[in-house]
């Protein structure tokens, strides 16, 4: 059975809900097993949630014995439905059937983007089996910024601002398709947002607490891009340590993987996003 969860129910599960969260192949994206994230971060998330009229916290419990917690977001404007937390003890791929009956049954029509490693192979096998798409693979990169340094780069890279927005633009509209951060939504939290173009391709990246996440790599030129992909790399990883934070974070393809590993990242593993209109 899958219900809603009470604040209180919340806080006293919250320790073994995270010992959970810790385990790869029984939790979800955003991962809190990679290092870059504290139990605090955890606890914040999950009790905030409760004062958000789009943020539910749902309990999957089998033979009277709570099993797994799902902390999702949904947005009505734009239908789109997506994890921020799904971990258990036990029963993984069952509470997951369960988590989109549920989804079926109280919220058609969402757009479900959810994010699993692929050593969680339960959740990643019953969503293909509901008829879910896995419309991005790749590898999970984390720096730590703290021990990287500085590096020199190209003059031609442009850092891009509310002035010269339009280059950017003009480059992610060529690739983002359905994406959800697209350009109008970049734009409207571009504080949050570093942004750099080099020739036909760009690169953004936006902050959080201790850490910076690189969300793409742009290219609308078929030709050899290791070049600026690495030019682009070094000025994410210069404004991630004169901002002070503590960690970079890429998701790239293994054409990728030998050019983050010389710059220093430690590759964590392998990361699956899923897709369907419930």
């Amino acid at each position: 059975m899958i219900r809603m969860m009470t604040y209180d129910e919340c806080v006293r599960s919250l320790d073994i809900m995270y010992q959970s969260a810790l385990n790869l192949s029984m939790s979800s994206y955003p991962s809190y097993a990679d290092g870059t994230k504290t139990y605090e971060d955890f606890e914040q998330s999950l009790l905030r949630s409760f004062d958000r009229e789009n943020e539910f916290v749902l309990v999957y419990e089998k033979n009277g014995k709570d099993c797994c917690w799902i902390h999702f977001m949904l947005e009505e404007d734009s239908k789109y439905c997506g994890l921020l937390s799904l971990q258990g003890q036990s029963n993984i791929g069952e509470c997951t059937q369960e988590f989109l009956d549920y989804l079926k049954d109280i919220h058609p029509g969402y757009h479900c983007y959810f994010g699993f490693s692929s050593l969680n192979t339960e959740a990643v096998d019953t969503l293909s089996g509901n008829g879910f798409v896995i419309v991005d693979s790749c590898y999970h990169g984390i720096l730590n910024l703290t021990k990287s340094h500085t590096y020199l780069i190209d003059s031609n890279i442009n850092e891009i601002t509310h002035q010269n927005y339009s280059i950017f633009k003009n480059i992610h509209d060529k690739v983002s398709g359905n994406m959800y951060w697209n350009s109008n939504k970049i734009l409207e939290n571009i504080s949050r947002w570093f942004i750099s173009t080099y020739n036909e391709t760009a690169m953004y990246s936006i902050s959080t607490k201790n850490m910076i996440e690189i969300f793409g790599f742009d290219i609308t030129l078929k030709n050899d891009s290791m070049y600026e992909f690495e030019e682009l790399l070094k000025s994410h990883i210069n404004s991630g340590i004169n901002k002070q934070k503590e960690f970079l974070v890429f998701f790239v393809d293994d054409a990728y993987i030998s050019s983050l590993t010389r710059h220093g990242f430690t590759i964590f593993g392998e990361y699956k996003c899923l897709f369907k209109i419930i």
